[in-house]
């Protein structure tokens, strides 16, 4: 309660700028106490912008006017902020100093808003009284001690962390909220959001295994290879392969094989072959006419002699021709010769000779 007890005093008040559109109002209400009786009275108006408004006037001689209540309600469409002073004789004791938004009501017994609700205000507290931990419902963290990034989790107690979790992130930052909006890697500068290609040294891969998605490269070596499926373009000669398309036939080589000379080599099949080769030499076909370097055949038994004459010593009479019709071999000593028989008879080496011809 407020108490007017001289005539110097009154209430006042005065708005810290002009009103938009309406000033507030304001309503009192008081009882003058003479000492014998009391008397109730109230007082209502406007307020006035800058200019000092009396709300309850001074009290008359003899009088002491007690003051019950004072409401302001602004009824402007902006807020403003409002003085309520003591005025003795001219010197202005601050009793009150509050901002009322639109629709709010200040009166001795609190704030009000447009809805009659009760809005109240808290001075400074002394933390170092305080004991407890303020819950998160209550507009705490519910934790007793937070390094590092704090965030919440709900109405239970925040946590923190030395490093901010991906999945408390969200949106996108931009290049100009960071304070450094690229990063080098291997030496190479890279804007963030941006895309780059970083070689990176071979000292500095670490692992035995590339992922799976890894399926070109630009490598010119490699060690032993000791698993595996070619499917690469065709190895030529020059790298140890065919430099051909076996397609799904396959090249089965037992021992070593080596090709001499630098020439074409053709091989044509008719049909399935089996062939054994021999351990040396040189192999023939039909088309061959001559083997000048044959030393030595087998068991001849089917085919026709048709080369040079076959000399006596190889078993031949070494004759292209049986000579004239009754013509006899005989021996020279050295070769067989086709004569006629000598007259006088036949000689006992003729008569050998004959009998070997013609079997007498």
């Amino acid at each position: 309660m407020l108490v007017l007890d001289a005539t110097t005093k009154s209430i006042t008040a005065q708005m810290s700028s002009a009103a938009t559109t309406t000033n507030p109002s304001f309503v009192t209400a008081y009882s003058d106490d003479n000492g014998t009786t009391f008397v109730e009275g109230s007082s209502d108006g406007a307020l006035n912008g800058f200019t000092q408004v009396t709300v309850v006037a001074s009290p008359a001689a003899s009088t002491r006017r007690l003051i019950k209540t004072i409401y302001i309600a602004n009824i402007d469409t902006v807020a403003n902020t409002l003085t309520i002073t003591l005025n003795d004789n001219s010197t202005l004791r601050t009793i009150v100093k509050v901002t009322l938004n639109s629709g709010d009501t200040w009166s001795t017994d609190g704030t009000t808003d447009q809805y009659g609700n009760l809005k109240t205000t808290v001075g400074s507290v002394n933390l170092a009284n305080v004991t407890g931990t303020l819950a998160v419902t209550n507009g705490g963290t519910g934790a007793t001690s937070l390094t590092g990034y704090v965030y919440g989790n709900g109405t239970s107690a925040m946590t923190a962390s030395t490093t901010i979790p991906t999945t408390a992130l969200s949106g996108t930052v931009t290049n100009a909220q960071l304070a450094n909006s690229s990063l080098t890697v291997n030496g190479t500068s890279i804007a963030l959001g941006a895309s780059g290609t970083v070689t990176a040294a071979a000292g500095t891969l670490t692992g035995t295994t590339l992922n799976s998605t890894v399926v070109t490269s630009s490598l010119t070596s490699v060690g032993t290879i000791g698993t595996g499926t070619w499917n690469g373009t065709i190895i030529g000669a020059t790298y140890g392969g065919t430099g051909v398309n076996n397609g799904s036939s396959i090249i089965t080589i037992g021992g070593n094989l080596t090709l001499s000379g630098a020439y074409p080599f053709t091989g044509t099949l008719t049909g399935s072959t089996t062939v054994t080769f021999p351990t040396s030499g040189t192999l023939v076909n039909t088309a061959v006419t001559t083997l000048s370097s044959l030393a030595s055949v087998g068991t001849i038994t089917v085919g026709t002699w048709n080369a040079t004459a076959i000399g006596a010593t190889y078993g031949g009479t070494g004759l292209t021709s049986p000579g004239t019709s009754g013509n006899v071999l005989t021996s020279n000593g050295t070769g067989w010769v086709s004569s006629a028989p000598a007259s006088g008879g036949i000689s006992t080496g003729k008569s050998i000779a004959m009998a070997m011809i013609f079997g007498f």
